[in-house]
């Protein structure tokens, strides 16, 4: 009832100053009130005299070419333009790929009622009275959103505006999942349902060679014009190779711009064509100051006198861009800070920072920025820091960064993106924050909304830093609730680590109900993030101690603590599978369904998302063990459970059901329903696509893990070339992921590449499926050798696979060893899981009797391919649907194998009943085994004529079938 009243409060005072302006201005005089709190859009520029380079590469400039993006100039038109759209949107997208450019060219193209323009972040808590006042359908683009404190007050303000005009707010950030946690924790709960994943534009590099070349060709000539340089003729055909490939277009760009400032010569082309980032810098820094050294001669600026220095004046940059002073005092008490600039008097450090803000005025970057210097673009202050760690100015940095200007994670902002671009701003970070730990906060927030790749390059140094004494209990909880999902793995465990310390300690002091509740979840919290990370076994003892803390806890207080423990539960059944003790998994993860089943029946809407998920773990527990009729009944109920909350709540619950689908599309497999399986597993791809498109740091994983399992249904079907293609699309995904994180991704790679192999064989490529086979061998045994509990079984598969190529490209010798190493390992595999592993074992026999047959090694042939044939019986009288097809290969193999040692009559019997099985399977589905089932009809035939035999091979067979076949087999049918 509180927060409605404020709400309702703060809904009559917005429209009481949205009243009390328009009844007092003119039309005039709102728009001009508007200017001041939102930047207009400009057109593109045009100079009077010679632009500098910050002017030249702006994005407000337009100078660059804007190819590549038409689409999603479309799709934010018609976002804004939409009446029932959504009020906020997110563009995302890593550093230099062009986010602020599509905003202003979006922006450019609305219709002429439409003012557009960019928030001034200092002025943001103004900013909807004073738009709505103006009664014009207004674009707000707040660039660099994740670094405006004071935007979730916007959004909120923006929910509440309800009726004309129409307001759309576009907000260009790096990383949406992070920026979300980041303002659901600074801001309301109603800001935290502004956006879903149809509100994301997420954008990545675009661009081939050519391309590349194209657009540094126009880039090159623009810039030119602008510079009064003569026309460049050039065109692609005179170019070699330009930039990299996932080259953002800002990095293009600025490779145009260096080569103009220098004449625009050949030389000057050959000099950045193809240079890398780190000598891009450095001949953007010679530029730069060049231009300051030509500024500080100007008398205007005063800031030419004894004792300062190129140097000095250089410090007084970088020291006010880091520090991020808002106004010329707090800007003369960072100077007042440095080194060099300590004993210089007022006037003069005025004076250096007036000559500052001249060189790189906030207006200029066009952010809305509240700093004095913003240098832009993002490159270019990369640039500035990476200076500053290739000097070792850790004690300029410290100095500037002593004055909390603004919030601190805002000021960490410039140094952890440019750790982006240069590692040498990564271990300038690093050194900051050894010397002041108390700054770990902000840099870790910072980290998180910088994106995924500064996340990855900040992580472990992060991660190293954060302990209870630089961080703190409060403050270690406070981040969690922000970075946790933002790609800060081993931060979010070492901050979970702290967290479980100071929960240990209240629980030491005062143990009640309630702290050792706090505990326990802590604890939760812990072992789901280093099981995230890998850490499976300590994983499993926190959550073990987890479980048995809510137990008391529920024990004493059911009402309270049971959902807590059904929590619980899950995860440690999901740690115990992680280690391979499934049958354990399976208990508990059951114990957490019927807990679940309870919850949700009582209060459905609070817990069917609970029970979901459970069974989501159940369908994999079951699967694991080998029971593949229940896990896929599990995964249709988590199914039917998930698509009921995806239809009324998309955002939460898309991702959820897409994963209950791929369970489910594998379990279809197993039990042999391929259609329905692969229209499951085409179903889960399609909705991961979409996932992944708008938010590609966190969903291209589980899309090519989706692929996956989609080529597999392909194979199943007998569509081999479109399961390679699928599969040649995961392969691609995972090598950018495993090349990005190799410990978390590379054995996805293998497993991608493993499929890639079989798909290969299938279509008679065997010399690419043994290269295939061989780098999938390779990654395996690497992992397999870190954690061989884990990993052994994916080895033993690729061997596996492996033995086939080889043999399939005649080297039997190798297709032996390799074979029989896949065997060794299976072996022991099936003693422990026989479940799970006996099949794989006789389809390993299977191929080293094939191999051993293809040498003339014809006794150990019969011994290997008699064992097989073995398993596969006791298989196929569980399965049968499963197994005869295997059944009946193994026998015809041992049939003709037979044969060569001499031992007609055994094999007579072997390949009559192979026959045998053929038939009935034909029988029952034509389609499938009619050309297996002719081939062992050739070879029985060849074997009755060889052992000088009369009788027909299909009354032999008949008379096989009726002795050998169980009575009770589904197969077993009389015609």
């Amino acid at each position: 009832m509180t927060a409605f009243v404020m709400f309702a409060v703060a809904g009559v005072v917005l429209a009481g100053q949205q009243a009390a302006i328009s009844g007092r201005e003119s039309r005039d005089e709102l728009r001009q009130r508007r200017a001041e709190v939102l930047t207009p859009v400009p057109p593109p520029a045009a100079w009077e005299g010679r632009p500098e380079l910050p002017a030249l590469l702006a994005a407000q400039s337009r100078l660059s070419p804007f190819s590549g993006r038409s689409n999603q100039v479309k799709e934010l038109l018609a976002w804004c333009e939409d009446p029932d759209g959504k009020r906020v949107h997110l563009v995302t997208g890593v550093s230099g790929v062009g986010k602020t450019r599509l905003a202003i060219e979006a922006a450019a193209q609305l219709p002429p009622a439409w003012a557009a323009g960019f928030a001034v972040r200092d002025r943001v808590g103004q900013l909807v009275a004073t738009v709505v006042a103006c009664q014009e359908p207004t674009l707000v683009i707040v660039d660099d959103a994740d670094t405006v404190p004071d935007v979730a007050e916007l959004l909120d303000q923006v929910q509440r505006h309800e009726g004309e005009p129409r307001m759309r707010v576009l907000l260009v950030v790096r990383d949406a999942a992070a920026f979300t946690a980041w303002v659901a924790h600074h801001g309301s709960g109603r800001v935290a349902q502004t956006w879903d994943a149809e509100a994301i534009t997420s954008i990545e590099p675009v661009g081939e060679k050519g391309d590349r070349k194209q657009w540094f060709a126009a880039a090159l000539g623009a810039y030119a014009a602008a510079l009064r340089l003569d026309p460049v003729q050039l065109t692609r055909a005179d170019l070699g190779d330009v930039g990299l490939a996932g080259e953002p277009m800002l990095v293009t760009c600025v490779r145009a711009a260096l080569a103009a400032l220098d004449g625009a010569s050949r030389v000057a082309i050959n000099a950045v064509r193809q240079a890398g980032t780190d000598a891009l810098a450095d001949h953007l820094m010679e530029h730069e100051m060049r231009r300051w050294s030509a500024a500080a001669t100007d008398p205007r600026w005063g800031v030419q006198a004894p004792g300062v220095t190129d140097e000095g004046r250089a410090d007084a940059v970088l020291a006010l861009m880091v520090s991020g002073a808002t106004t010329p005092v707090l800007g003369i008490a960072v100077l007042r800070r440095v080194p060099r600039l300590s004993d210089q008097p007022q006037g003069m450090l005025d004076a250096l920072v007036a000559w500052t803000c001249h060189l790189y005025p906030a207006s200029a970057g066009f952010t809305g920025s509240a700093a004095l210097v913003v240098p832009q673009p993002e490159f270019l202050a990369a640039a500035l820091v990476a200076r500053c760690a290739n000097q070792d100015r850790v004690d300029l940095v410290a100095a500037a960064l002593s004055i909390d200007s603004g919030g601190r994670s805002v000021v960490f902002a410039p140094l952890v993106r440019a750790a982006v671009w240069f590692p040498a701003a990564a271990r300038l970070v690093v050194e900051v924050l050894e010397q002041n730990p108390a700054w770990l906060g902000a840099a870790i927030e910072a980290t998180s909304l910088a994106g995924p790749r500064a996340c990855l390059v900040l992580g472990a140094h992060l991660a190293q830093l954060t302990t209870a004494t630089a961080v703190g209990h409060k403050e270690a909880t406070r981040l969690l609730l922000i970075v946790e999902g933002a790609g800060l793995g081993r931060v979010v465990v070492a901050l979970h680590r702290v967290a479980v310390a100071g929960a240990r300690a209240n629980v030491r002091n005062e143990p009640t109900a309630e702290n050792r509740a706090n505990l326990a979840r802590s604890l939760y919290g812990l072992g789901n993030s280093l099981r995230a990370v890998g850490e499976y076994r300590d994983a499993l003892t926190i959550a073990r101690e987890a479980v048995a803390l809510r137990r008391e806890l529920a024990a004493a207080q059911p009402a309270h603590y049971t959902a807590d423990l059904a929590a619980s539960l899950n995860g440690l059944g999901a740690s115990l599978s992680d280690v391979g003790e499934y049958r354990d998994a399976l208990t508990t993860l059951r114990e957490a369904v019927a807990l679940r089943r309870e919850l949700a029946a009582a209060q459905p809407a609070h817990y069917c998302p609970d029970l979901a998920a459970s069974l989501n773990g159940l369908g994999v527990g079951l699967w694991v063990v080998g029971q593949y009729r229940a896990a896929l009944s599990t995964f249709r109920e988590a199914v039917a459970l998930y698509r009921e909350l995806a239809a009324a709540q998309p955002a939460y619950y898309t991702a959820d059901l897409a994963l209950s689908l791929n369970g489910l599309g594998a379990s279809l497999l197993d039990v042999g329903e391929y259609r329905d399986a692969l229209t499951t597993a085409r179903e889960a791809v399609a909705l991961y696509r979409e996932l992944a498109a708008a938010q590609p740091a966190h969903y291209t994983a589980d899309l090519a893990r989706s692929l996956n399992g989609l080529s597999n249904s392909l194979h199943e079907v007998g569509e081999y070339r479109d399961a390679l293609a699928i599969l040649r699309e995961a392969v691609a995904l995972r090598r950018e992921l495993a090349a990005a994180e190799p410990d978390r991704y590379t054995p996805d790679l293998a497993l991608s590449l493993c499929n890639v192999g079989i798909s290969l064989r299938a279509v008679g490529e065997y010399r690419d499926a043994l290269t295939t086979d061989r780098e999938a061998v390779a990654l395996r045994r690497k992992v397999a050798e870190a954690d061989p509990a884990r990993y052994t079984p994916d080895l033993a598969e690729s061997l596996a696979g492996l033995g086939n190529s080889l043999r399939a490209v005649g080297e039997y010798r190798d297709a032996l060893i390799t074979a029989r190493e896949a065997i060794a390992l299976y072996r022991e595999l099936a003693a422990s899981q026989p479940v799970r592993y006996t099949p794989d074992l006789a389809e390993s026999l299977h191929g080293l009797g094939a191999s051993f047959w293809a040498v003339g090694e014809y006794r150990e042939a019969v011994t290997t391919l008699r064992e097989a044939a073995a398993l596969y019986r006791e298989l196929a009288a569980v399965e049968p649907a499963r197994y005869t097809a295997d059944l009946a290969l193994s026998l015809n193999a041992l049939g003709v194998t037979l044969r060569e040692t001499g031992e007609l009559h055994e094999g007579l019997s072997a390949a009559a009943e192979a026959v045998a099985w053929w038939g009935r399977l034909n029988r029952m589905c034509p389609a499938e085994p009619a050309e297996r089932y002719k081939a062992a009809q050739r070879d029985l035939a060849r074997l009755f004529s060889e052992a000088g035999e009369q009788v027909g091979a299909a009354v032999l067979a008949e008379q096989e079938a009726a002795r050998r076949m169980p009575a009770d087999d589904p197969t077993h049918a009389t015609d």
